[in-house]
């Protein structure tokens, strides 16, 4: 009886492995034969579905980095952290370190001395007090807010005031932005 048992247990190891093997043939077969067109159009449009799916998150990926056209430094980020930020709006300032200049407030009784193409000399405090000359590049006229009033009426004059950018002769080594210049 345990004979009997062997054989049936042997005659379906035998069945299952043949049907193993048949089932393996078949799909070999069909590898070799190539998928049916339809097989091939059904996948093909898969891959194409897929590779929409990866432009799309590299596109995403784009506009999460930003590029600045200029080589500087971070002065001051403007965006909060998970803030959404749309296209134009300034998320970062970037400074451009190698270009300098220095705006001066002038009273309009002193600012043909800061004529365009006129050169001064100024220090810089932050800097161990470094005398460095200036070339006047710009003036405009402010707004009226920064007119200087005559404190007595029929005394003296009201009196605009200028603002005067300067470029220095030379770049300054160790300039940061929004360092004081002292012009005498």
């Amino acid at each position: 009886s345990s004979a009997a048992s062997d054989v049936y247990k042997r005659q379906a190891n035998f069945k299952a492995s043949r049907d193993q093997a048949l089932a393996a043939k078949a799909q070999y077969d069909l590898a070799r034969a190539g998928a049916r067109s339809e097989d091939r159009s059904a996948a093909s449009a898969q891959a194409r579905q897929v590779a929409g799916v990866v432009a799309e998150v590299q596109a995403a990926q784009a506009e999460t980095e930003l590029k600045s056209p200029v080589a500087g430094e971070v002065a001051k980020v403007l965006a909060r952290t998970g803030e959404l930020s749309p296209q134009g709006v300034a998320v970062v300032t970037v400074v451009d370190l190698k270009d300098q200049w220095v705006v001066l407030n002038v009273r309009e009784d002193r600012l043909q001395r800061f004529a365009i193409g006129n050169e001064f000399d100024a220090t810089l405090p932050a800097l161990g007090g470094k005398t460095v000359k200036f070339k006047v590049y710009h003036t405009a006229a402010l707004p009226d807010f920064a007119t200087w009033r005559a404190t007595r009426a029929g005394q003296g004059f009201d009196a605009r005031t200028f603002e005067v950018r300067a470029r220095p002769a030379a770049p300054i080594d160790g300039a940061r932005p929004g360092m004081t210049v002292l012009v005498q």
